[in-house]
């Protein structure tokens, strides 16, 4: 798996993690994540997605993840949510983000391309 890959699984698994547990605890240290809002600088985070996180977030937005943005109050920063239940969020971290695809959670048909009758 190539670092690119990497950083998006982390986004992933630490956006799904913030839904399940409502915090995230990096380098010892603990980050409120309220009702699973991750502020957007967290995604940069060299132990998360690096200076690239926000635009792994973008390329998970491609990939079919429904992801919440919401301007933070008083601020002009952002903070993102990724939509799924507490027990889908463990079903994401449990899977280590490798093999779950988004119509895994949201029960979508994968669109069959190059299949013509």
């Amino acid at each position: 798996m190539n670092q690119r890959e990497t950083a998006k699984n982390n986004v992933l698994n630490a956006m799904a993690r913030a839904r399940l547990q409502e915090y995230l605890v990096i380098d010892g240290y603990t980050v409120p994540c309220k009702e699973g809002w991750v502020p957007g600088h967290i995604l940069t985070h060299p132990s998360i997605g690096g200076e690239a996180g926000k635009r792994r977030k973008r390329e998970l937005d491609e990939e079919g993840w429904i992801i919440e943005k919401q301007k933070i109050r008083n601020s002009t920063g952002y903070e993102y949510r990724l939509i799924c239940t507490k027990h889908e969020g463990r079903r994401i971290i449990m899977n280590n983000s490798v093999n779950i695809i988004p119509q895994m959670i949201y029960g979508q048909k994968a669109h069959q391309l190059g299949v013509f009758e």
